[in-house]
């Protein structure tokens, strides 16, 4: 049996737990990396007999908007599907029922879901260091138990509620740059929604800015941070979500 899978990934989280999975089930598969715009201008080929894994993270109990379109928009029908939502260690709230629903629509069998935990992409100090080695081995149990779903004609049960979550509006605070850029278009190159000018790193479409922090993390000259508007997430988010060590939650 071989594998499709396709993760959004802007801090390499989902592709970890993703790539984890499918090396725990099979042999012969291909990886789409979904986070860059450009890989997302056309539809992919999806062998039909292949089993599909999708992973994406979770914003604000919600999965990207920008993933939820393209995910809609894919030819996809009558194929098993595993469903990986990763989070910072607050909640996962509505994100795997959201993508269920999106894939029921396509008449897909949903024969395994978890939600998983990742090192909170806003701050370091929740999740730190997540997916660690339990992460990591609790991923592979996972990878056992959905093996024996495929081919079955199952669909799990998932957490979540409907109406699922409202969306929260863009806070529309970007990137700032500092004088250590060089314009070495590092970060403009890496950003998953194209936020950031290549003509000029400096220049950010706060709008569309997601506050993955991609470009923080991928600069090598320390240029890009984000300034204290985004303060009282951050204490909100370490005030919060570090008391309790959340643990992956699975569906088989």
């Amino acid at each position: 049996m071989k594998y499709t899978s396709m993760y959004f990934s802007p801090t390499g989280t989902s592709e970890k737990i993703i790539k984890t999975i499918v090396n725990e089930i099979f042999e012969e598969g291909i990886n789409f990396d979904l986070t860059l715009p450009k890989s997302r201008e056309k539809q992919i080929l999806i062998d039909p007999e292949s089993v599909v894994i999708i992973g994406v993270p979770v914003y604000s109990g919600r999965i990207p908007v920008i993933i939820e379109t393209y995910l809609k928009s894919l030819n996809v029908n009558n194929q098993d599907v595993i469903l990986i939502a990763l989070y910072g260690n607050r909640a996962y709230e509505d994100a795997l029922l959201e993508m269920k629903d999106i894939f029921k629509e396509k008449n897909c069998n949903v024969i395994g879901a978890g939600a998983f935990i990742g090192q909170h992409s806003i701050t370091g100090n929740v999740a730190s260091n997540r997916p660690d080695e339990n992460d990591i081995a609790l991923a592979k149990a996972f990878g056992i138990k959905v093996k024996d779903n495929i081919g079955k004609n199952i669909s799990v049960e998932v957490g979540g509620k409907r109406p699922y979550r409202e969306r929260k509006s863009p806070n529309s605070i970007g990137p700032s740059t500092n004088d250590n850029c060089n314009q070495c278009k590092l970060c403009a190159e890496n950003c998953p929604v194209g936020a950031i000018s290549i003509d000029d790193c400096k220049i950010v479409d706060a709008t569309m800015c997601i506050n993955c922090f991609r470009c923080v993390k991928e600069c090598t000259r320390e240029a890009k941070y984000f300034d204290e508007r985004l303060d009282n997430i951050i204490k909100f988010l370490e005030t919060n979500c570090t008391a309790q060590r959340l643990e992956p939650e699975i569906f088989v």
